[in-house]
């Protein structure tokens, strides 16, 4: 098997490319980026680094960070990407604390001594080496030490990667992604790009995703050295901050790859309709792919209404499906997106409806098998299911991962037998996988499943609620004991209290008329209360939580009194 280092220097294959990171205003070649990656190697090597060495990072995008990555494995050390410092509710020193606790760092390299105080306390009373980046750029600079580090021979079952969910709460868990998983993924992102561009590989590639999430590292730092492509890499910050600004770069530079989420096509596409006037904006080579989250079937047609003015066509719009056990995706859909209208029956067996039916939803395909995937539906009883009928999402591929490190029992549970067991619902219809929810989100209320994701999407679609500026949850009722609805809605804090309240009415009776589905209470609070993941998941257990805890301020709360009268006049360019 030839590895990513390997692929890295070898000189005939991608040293010509070019690396672009706009925020750090660079560009390098290949042949610089290998040259740089075995300066960084020595240093890390100078630190005592060998083979096996468990590396934590918690640093944004950029050319150090990708340097500093591939050092990693051309000392077959273990890279551990972290997520930064970010969050208004993150216990950032837990984090680092229970990842530790699963993996045992042998080195923690940061962003900078001001921001990591705290970090810092920790590290010294658990005698962990953490080092501040401009230290080890420092050195790579001074140049005193040998350039040539010792090469290290890698297996491709030696780990690569150990990936935390951007979304773990209580004690993480630590996906291994061994080399041979890393070569078999990559193949198949080639593969399938190259099937979507009629035997084209990909030229030139993007992204702002972080690299902490495996779709970041495989899109943003893997995949260009695989493909010998020219690549654009920036913090996520830079791309929120401006996306005309990125779209203007997929532009300039010839951009065919790109991934996203729904999450962030949603915040951002509105922004772009600005560039209706941009001539200059050309996107009919871009193929871009939506992953990471539930794709909502509106964000699909809004992407493809706002991409296709600037010569994106409808079946250069993809969706993806996947999870860090397999090493990012399972899934594609090569040409068209498929959105289908189904009901959903009492004994989980699905049919076609028509969207009136107040009981329907329409569901975005997330499309066929990767090559040399095989994936099922099973019930309780590991039993594979028919088309049609909902079940777990079952893995088999060379990209499932062995194990989480260090936790047998979780092994035992999710991945036994080489079959990945993913606690996802959904289902095969008509040649293609449906995504419908993830198990432990469902609401189950007077027997009817309630996916949560589909009812905040409703919600957004409202002009006067910010995207993700939403969450519902299930309350258990502390008197009756039955499930009930709480959905909370973030403010801005400019309208008056009966502003709100007529607003929360107007929700209300939009769920009610849309889902046939009465919310119980909803509760308003304040911007920032609906915490994400990295990748924009909002992390509902530890909302409710909050929510529990009486921790999250609650501005306005409304419970479904008569509707009275019609509210009119709204400002809607005025979020809630």
């Amino acid at each position: 098997m030839k590895n990513i280092i390997q692929y890295l220097l070898d000189e005939t294959h991608c040293h010509s490319a070019r690396w672009r990171f706009p925020y750090e205003k660079t560009t390098i070649s290949g042949k610089h980026l290998a040259k740089s990656v075995k300066e960084y190697a020595v240093v890390l090597q100078s630190r005592g680094i060998g083979k096996g060495d468990r590396i934590g990072f918690t640093l944004e995008n950029g050319f150090d960070f990708v340097c500093l990555l591939y050092a990693t494995w051309y000392l077959n050390a273990v890279a551990v990407p972290l997520r930064p410092r970010t969050g208004r509710y993150y216990d950032y020193v837990k984090y680092i604390r229970d990842c530790d606790n699963v993996c045992g760092f042998k080195l923690i390299i940061c962003e900078n001594e001001e921001s990591t105080n705290e970090l810092s306390k920790w590290a010294v009373e658990n005698e962990k080496t953490k080092l501040p980046l401009s230290e080890i750029t420092r050195e790579v600079l001074d140049g005193d030490h040998d350039m040539n580090p010792a090469s290290v021979e890698i297996s491709a079952q030696d780990i690569a990667v150990i990936q935390f969910s951007s979304g773990s709460t209580g004690n993480p868990k630590g996906v291994i992604v061994t080399h041979a998983m890393m070569m078999a993924q990559l193949k198949n992102i080639e593969d399938n790009h190259s099937k979507s561009r009629s035997g084209s590989k990909v030229e030139s590639s993007a992204s702002w995703l972080p690299v902490n999430h495996d779709m970041g590292l495989f899109i943003g730092v893997l995949s260009p050295i695989y493909s010998a492509c020219d690549n654009v890499l920036a913090p996520p910050a830079y791309y929120m901050k401006n996306p005309r600004r990125w779209f203007g770069l997929l532009s300039e530079y010839g951009v065919d790859f790109t991934f996203s989420t729904n999450s962030v096509l949603a915040s951002s596409l509105n922004s772009l309709r600005g560039l209706r006037t941009q001539s200059d904006i050309e996107l009919s080579k871009l193929h871009i792919y939506i992953a990471a989250e539930k794709v909502s079937p509106i964000i699909v047609r809004k992407t493809w209404d706002c991409l296709s003015q600037f010569g994106c066509p409808q079946s250069h719009i993809h969706v993806g499906y996947g999870m860090a056990e397999n090493a990012l995706g399972a899934t594609y859909t090569s040409g068209g997106i498929q959105l289908t209208w189904f009901v959903l029956d009492s004994d989980d067996n699905l049919s076609l409806c028509e969207p009136d039916d107040p009981y329907g939803f329409e569901l975005t395909s997330i499309g066929i098998a990767n090559d040399e995937h095989t994936i099922t539906i099973r019930n309780e009883t590991n039993e594979i299911l028919s088309d049609l009928q909902l079940g777990e999402i079952c893995i088999e591929s060379p990209c499932v991962s062995p194990a989480y490190y260090n936790d047998p029992l979780t092994t035992e549970l999710k991945l036994k037998d080489g079959v990945l067991r993913t606690a996802d619902l959904g289902f095969h219809y008509n040649g293609e996988f449906y995504f419908y929810s993830r198990a432990d989100d469902l609401i189950i209320v007077g027997g009817r499943n309630i996916v949560p994701d589909d009812i905040e999407t409703t919600v957004e679609s409202l002009d006067f609620i910010r995207y993700g500026g939403s969450v519902l949850l299930g309350i258990e009722d502390q008197i009756t004991g039955a499930m009930q609805l709480h959905l909370l809605l973030e403010s801005n804090g400019k309208l008056p209290a009966n502003r709100i309240a007529d607003r929360c009415v107007e929700v209300r009776k939009y769920i009610l008329d849309k889902h046939d589905l009465l919310i119980k209470t909803i509760s308003v609070c304040s911007k920032g209360s609906i915490e994400k993941t990295s990748s924009g998941k909002k992390r509902r257990k530890v909302i409710k939580q909050r929510l529990s805890n009486s921790e999250i301020t609650v501005l306005e709360k409304e419970y479904p009194n008569e509707f009275q009268g019609e509210n009119q006049d709204y400002e809607y360019q005025e979020a809630i």
